[in-house]
């Protein structure tokens, strides 16, 4: 559980999810890091929301 300042480092080719377990909103910042920020690199593996 995470609380208001904290962040996680997530390595590259890590599998991830997030989830808001509060009835809370939340914010989320993404920061990229590298030469190439698009997303079309990004591999659905499951996605409830029906992104391509």
């Amino acid at each position: 559980m995470f609380t208001t300042g904290q962040y996680v480092y997530i390595p590259r080719t890590a599998r991830h999810r997030l989830a808001n377990a509060t009835d809370e909103p939340i914010t989320v910042i993404e920061v990229q890091q590298g030469d190439y920020l698009g997303e079309d690199d990004i591999v659905r593996l499951a996605d409830d929301y029906q992104r391509s």
